[in-house]
């Protein structure tokens, strides 16, 4: 996806993958519940004021995205997800909640929906 504008969109609860978000721009979108997958998300990505709790990041590039790595802690994660080192995450921890090694998908799909369910997150139906 090159250069595609979601502003102010409401994109809850959508499905994202095999995509490379260079470009993109997400300004004031709601994308809450979201599941990116096998997704790289790029420097020049917009994503001031989008909100993306509740959502999981599985086989993810976030080398090139400050914004997602400042709210890591509003998302749900596994081991597959590519966090640079330079992050400061060994300083700040691995996030509580992200499994440490890389879970199968089913397994992925259960401790994602159990932990947004921990938090007061309901799927759109």
């Amino acid at each position: 996806m090159k250069n595609a504008k979601f502003g102010r969109a409401s994109l809850a609860g959508s499905t994202f993958v095999f995509n490379n978000f260079d470009g993109v721009s997400f300004y004031e979108s709601d994308l809450s519940g979201s599941y990116f997958g096998f997704v790289t998300f790029r420097v020049n990505m917009v994503t001031k004021n989008a909100k993306f709790d509740g959502s999981a990041l599985f086989h993810t590039d976030l080398s090139n995205s400050k914004d997602l790595l400042n709210i890591v802690g509003r998302l749900f994660g596994d081991a597959s997800v590519t966090i640079p080192q330079a992050a400061g995450m060994i300083d700040k921890g691995w996030p509580i909640h992200w499994p440490k090694d890389t879970l199968e998908p089913k397994d992925f799909e259960t401790q994602w929906r159990a932990w947004q369910a921990s938090i007061g997150y309901t799927p759109p139906s």
